[in-house]
């Protein structure tokens, strides 16, 4: 990828609101461009933080693993996001699992050159902060989520929530894999699956939830 094709996806990110070109060529000479399969952690629950993940494209989920094992669900969410910022600002552990749900697509910037960037663009800094802002009510929003909606409800809030970013909103995630992001068991989730289906809110075919 160019530097010219780096800061034109990097136009369209939040995260770089504001900056000129020149800031923008900065940067992108300081990012790498990495594409991570389905179903590949990016970054473990507990390790050091070594670089930011910017995404611009595709699904993924956030979680915590307890003591148990048991996936507990932070959020979902996919473009135009970025993971592992507040290990390489803080340098404490990182406090969740980032797991791809579908291909998607990143630029990686490196512990040190993020803080440099942080320390050299003020609108940066800004954008950052701003986020964050962001980053904390989402996480509420969904722990509000998680344990005030009953699972059918938080079912249908999460398949919504999923379908913006599938084309003709065609969900094509299996079963099992909707129960780890609901933190439900998957025999449960198809029982709520086939009653949305009854009720004519959303349509199953092989491995694809269509929601109507």
């Amino acid at each position: 990828m160019t530097i010219e094709e780096k800061i034109k996806i990097m136009k369209t990110h939040p995260l770089f609101k504001g900056l000129d070109n020149e800031a923008l060529d900065f940067i992108a000479r300081r990012t790498q461009e990495k594409i991570f399969r389905p179903h590949t952690i990016i970054i473990h629950h507990g390790e050091q933080a070594t670089a930011v993940y910017i995404i611009y494209k595709g699904l993924f989920k956030i979680y915590i693993t307890n003591e148990e094992g048991k996936q507990i669900p932070v959020r979902t969410t996919g473009e135009k996001y970025f993971v592992g910022d507040l290990g390489v600002v803080d340098n404490d552990p990182v406090p969740a699992t980032v797991e791809t749900l579908q291909e998607t697509h990143v630029f990686i910037v490196k512990k040190e050159d993020f803080n440099l960037i942080i320390s050299k663009y003020t609108p940066f800094a800004i954008n950052l902060l701003h986020l964050w802002g962001q980053k904390v009510r989402g996480a509420n929003r969904q722990r509000e989520i998680n344990y005030s909606l009953q699972l059918k409800d938080r079912t249908m809030v999460t398949l919504h929530t999923l379908a913006s970013y599938f084309p003709n909103h065609e969900i094509t995630l299996s079963h099992e894999e909707l129960a780890s992001i609901l933190g439900a068991t998957r025999s449960r989730v198809t029982e709520v699956l086939n009653e949305f289906e009854k009720e004519k809110r959303i349509a199953l075919s092989n491995r694809k939830i269509k929601v109507l």
